[in-house]
């Protein structure tokens, strides 16, 4: 989005809340939503790229590249934190994903 662009309304949205966001790309935008989803946001088009539902703990903190690989790293309040890759799938179509589960407690 150039600076001049000025959002008046809403279009994208997590329908519970947004526990927190970051900038995978100059054009991505991920938000960790606390029905426990990940959306991902094509903020050219005004839409919604991606949603992946985590079947774990609200996503509490998140970092993303979608650069040279699409790739989510989460923050969840149960302690772990998980690496989710975008490019690859398995049936049911939740992607697939590593467990860290070195914390005991909230991340944030």
């Amino acid at each position: 989005m150039s600076e001049q662009t000025m959002v008046t309304e809403t279009y994208l949205k997590c329908q519970s809340g947004v526990a927190c966001m970051s900038w995978a790309s100059d054009e991505t935008l991920v938000a960790g939503c606390t029905d426990h989803q990940l959306k991902v946001f094509d903020m050219n088009k005004l839409t919604v790229a991606e949603s992946l539902f985590t079947n774990h703990k609200v996503v509490t903190c998140l970092d993303s590249t979608f650069d040279q690989q699409a790739s989510i790293l989460g923050g969840h309040e149960d302690g772990s934190v998980r690496l989710y890759d975008l490019r690859s799938s398995h049936s049911g179509g939740v992607k697939q994903h590593k467990l860290f589960e070195a914390n005991t407690s909230f991340i944030s």
